[in-house]
């Protein structure tokens, strides 16, 4: 198995919109350090391309829009191997989704999806504070695999962090969003998400794309809803 890649050594940065392909891309990785001191450093992190193997969970004719990132979680809820990538793909051919990206315990991203196609990641959706609903025209999904008892590893906040600053270096994001803030009564994803831990890393796009949630208003929900949502 591929493992997620660093290095402070030069690489190669294409700027293309979308990226393709197998790509070893220089992004800003941001640290906050003890006394709360900013830093940013380019590092390269290695992105593992499998669109060519994914014919499920997407529209390869429909064109997104993009301004919003989706950050998800899943897991592989029929098998003890909780975390399994393998688990997580049989259960997106099973229900015809797929997210652009997956990042696996480890800090493995893996591209099921080309930026340029319409994923089926966010199902019924509608962005809080606008009129805006049917999210997956204009939005790139991102699964990360934990579970509702076991958060995200550091290595998967690193990975995502740096890829969503690359992606909103790369695209005009005016939001950075949770399955939850998108489908409240259906959703509750991403699960034990350390929202302080994951702004850390962040870029100052990125922030200001992520600082628009903090207006978004607490979703009424039903005992039955807070019981059987995702």
């Amino acid at each position: 198995m591929l493992a997620l890649s660093f290095c402070n050594t030069a690489c190669a940065n294409t700027n293309e919109t979308p990226r393709q392909s197998n790509d070893t891309i220089i992004v800003p990785i941001v640290a906050t350090d003890e006394v709360g001191e900013v830093k940013t450093d380019s590092q390269c992190i290695e992105i593992k391309d499998i669109t060519n193997e994914v014919s499920y969970g997407h529209n390869p004719e429909a064109k997104p829009n993009v301004d919003v990132i989706v950050l998800h979680s899943c897991y592989h809820a029929d098998s003890p191997d909780t975390f399994s990538i393998e688990g997580v793909i049989k259960q997106f051919i099973q229900y015809d989704v797929a997210s652009h990206y997956l990042i696996a315990r480890d800090g493995l991203i893996l591209r099921l999806v080309s930026e340029d196609h319409v994923a089926w990641h966010a199902g019924k959706s509608a962005l809080p504070t606008t009129k805006r609903t049917g999210l997956n025209a204009t939005s790139i999904g991102i699964e990360t695999i934990c579970s509702k008892w076991n958060g995200p590893t550091e290595e998967q906040y690193t990975a995502l962090a740096g890829l969503v600053n690359d992606i909103c270096e790369r695209y005009e994001i005016n939001y950075i969003v949770s399955h939850e803030d998108i489908a409240p009564t259906r959703r509750s994803d991403p699960w034990c998400f350390n929202w302080n831990r994951f702004k850390a890393k962040l870029s100052e796009k990125a922030l200001f794309a992520i600082s628009k949630r903090d207006r978004f208003p607490k979703p009424k929900l039903t005992e039955k809803q807070r019981r059987t949502r995702m």
